[in-house]
């Protein structure tokens, strides 16, 4: 090739590296959200080429792999020698130096310059840049990209049929598992705390975090307010010693049974009972103003018991054992305190 086109080729293959090298990094970094929100701005193609890169991760890292390693091997077959002969003709009036000594130096600068060009121009600028703006970077790169996935498909299918025969007997599965692993909970554990340390994250959101990874093995017996220590309305007694447990306890809502706690036949909030309070009256009444009860297992986790409470539009949840007989209660406070800590 002609030592000029050969110079020219080096900021093209460096520039060819860096689209490779951001087009990597889109694909590893954007989230649904952001794929989302691309789709609003109207970049539904490059959002839609993105999808399919991200449901094939193995594929898509080896298709950019190969692109970013066939063109590291031209600049080193281009781009070095082009650089070393510029640095030869520059050396040149140097009459003191030896042929061999000039020669010698260029070949070593060359290979100097050429291998800072790469790595800051081509891997650290493009990865920084790709970091802070993703979705742009995805924009302009994940089309081109799936098109010489499908263009390079029998290749990356040899490579990746070449590393599961390595990972398989490994114990490690197959590139395309490997690739999909998901954030576990201990990784995003180290996350919060780094979050916490840089400064993104408050303490308080820290916490937060960290207790909702919790929520998911803690269980509702482990909060619950047992049935010994529960307060509750009865229909057995008249409406002064009633009211008496409502004034002693300032709770909300209160379970209303019928002859203790085996029988609890609704919940009664603070409101409804006073405005239907009557000294002579029949505390049968409040059957009229109770809502009815909710039930779940004292073993349900405390994240299945927030999706009842939303679900049964309550803020009480009576637990019961395996012989369905109530053991406790949880509010929706209870489990809110959990995460956020006590209200």
């Amino acid at each position: 090739m002609p030592f000029d086109s050969s110079l020219a080729a080096v900021p093209v293959l460096i520039g060819t590296n860096a689209f490779f090298v951001s087009a990597e990094y889109a694909v590893v970094s954007l989230r649904p959200a952001q794929i989302d929100a691309m789709r609003v701005a109207g970049w539904k193609r490059a959002a839609a080429a993105i999808d399919a890169l991200k449901a094939r991760p193995a594929d898509a890292i080896g298709t950019i792999q190969v692109c970013i390693t066939m063109t590291n091997l031209m600049l080193g077959w281009i781009g070095e020698p082009a650089m070393s002969r510029l640095l030869m003709a520059v050396f040149q009036p140097l009459e003191h130096l030896s042929p061999t000594v000039i020669g010698t130096v260029s070949v070593i600068l060359s290979f100097v310059v050429v291998t800072l060009l790469t790595v800051v121009l081509s891997e650290l600028l493009p990865k920084a840049l790709t970091l802070k703006y993703a979705m742009t970077a995805g924009k302009w790169t994940a089309v081109p990209v799936l098109g010489i996935r499908y263009a390079l498909r029998p290749l990356v299918w040899l490579m990746n049929a070449i590393a599961d025969a390595i990972t398989r007997p490994l114990g490690l599965g197959s590139v395309q598992e490997l690739e999909e692993q998901r954030v576990t909970a201990d990784e995003l554990r180290l996350m919060a705390h780094q979050a916490a340390s840089d400064g993104e994250l408050s303490g308080p959101e820290r916490s937060i975090v960290l207790a909702g990874l919790t929520i998911g093995r803690r269980r509702a017996k482990e909060i619950m307010i047992p049935r010994m220590k529960v307060a509750y309305l009865d229909l057995s007694w008249d409406m002064n010693r009633n009211r008496e447990v409502m004034n002693s306890h300032l709770y909300s809502r209160l379970p209303l049974c019928d002859h203790g706690m085996d029988h609890v036949v609704g919940i009664v909030s603070t409101k409804e009972f006073l405005s239907a309070y009557n000294e002579s009256g029949d505390s049968s009444v409040l059957q009229l103003i109770a809502q009815p009860p909710s039930f779940t297992t004292e073993n349900a986790t405390l994240d299945k018991l927030l999706t009842e409470f939303h679900t049964k539009k309550t803020q009480m949840m009576l637990l019961v054992d395996e012989y369905g007989g109530v053991e406790g209660i949880v509010t929706l406070k209870d489990v809110v305190d959990e995460l956020v800590g006590e209200i």
